[in-house]
């Protein structure tokens, strides 16, 4: 059965391509789901329509791309201070939501999605992070360090007897 993609289909095609599909294929899920439609000159000056449109749509993202690009690399290096045991282990971990609100409180907005971490960060150091953006891609240094805790305060043993007197 030959269709028309209305939008990029993973392992068929891209949206405008015409295929040569099974009824089932095409009945079952293409149809179905508004992702193809039976070519007809109706249906391609409509593709060639929702073509302009997404070619208009694609070129805004791809300047707010840059725009998000340049902030994130004008940071350089974002450090993050977070309580930690002598081993350097995490009492909890960095993940790309924390990431997401760092990158926030330094006038950066951007999806948590938008972040790719391997794993959440679990000990203390160093580690580029990559965001991907909208056909374009970029990485973050974070640094983590550990949160001095305050020495606990020695009183000497003239200080607390003032009670007894």
């Amino acid at each position: 059965m030959k269709i028309l993609l209305l939008y990029d289909v993973e392992k068929l095609g891209r949206q405008g391509e015409s295929h040569d599909v099974s009824k089932g294929y095409a009945r079952n899920y293409l149809l179905p789901n508004g992702l193809a439609v039976i070519p007809t000159k109706g249906a391609s000056r409509q593709l060639d329509l929702a073509k302009r449109r997404v070619s208009k749509q694609e070129v805004k993202f791809v300047e707010e791309s840059k725009k998000l690009r340049l902030q994130i690399e004008s940071l350089k290096s974002i450090d993050v201070v977070i309580r930690a045991n002598q081993d350097g282990k995490l009492y909890g971990s960095i993940t790309p939501t924390a990431v997401k609100e760092l990158l926030k409180e330094n006038g950066v907005i951007i999806e948590a999605k938008n972040i790719k971490l391997p794993q959440p960060i679990k000990v203390i150091g160093e580690y580029d992070i990559d965001i991907e953006l909208f056909k374009e891609s970029t990485k973050i240094h974070l640094v983590v360090k550990p949160e001095q805790e305050p020495e606990p305060e020695q009183i000497s043993p003239t200080e607390g007897d003032a009670s007894k007197e």
